[in-house]
């Protein structure tokens, strides 16, 4: 999960995978960890995003993604779920 801080900086909080979820606080600024450039693309377009075997013509491909080469890859917004400073009942209840 990817939200904004109270200065609109976008930091990771989780990271999901099928066996488990890690709680974390990373910048997503350059971050060489996170396919950033399809994670931008979804943050700035507002838009659920489905790639198969890396095969698209959106400008998502970034190096991170051919390194690992993923069989999928799906982004979605959360959109007017989120309030600094305030809980996301979506996810509390």
């Amino acid at each position: 999960m990817i939200l904004p801080n109270s200065n609109g900086q976008w930091y990771v909080e989780a990271i999901t995978t099928p066996s488990e979820t890690q709680l974390c606080y990373e910048s997503l600024e350059n971050n060489p960890n996170l396919p950033t450039k399809f994670i931008q693309y979804v943050k700035n377009t507002q838009e659920l995003v489905v790639i198969d075997d890396l095969i698209t013509d959106l400008p998502v491909i970034d190096e991170y993604l051919l390194k690992k080469q993923p069989k999928s890859l799906l982004c979605l917004p959360l959109l007017n779920h989120f309030i600094p400073g305030k809980s996301i009942s979506t996810f509390t209840e």
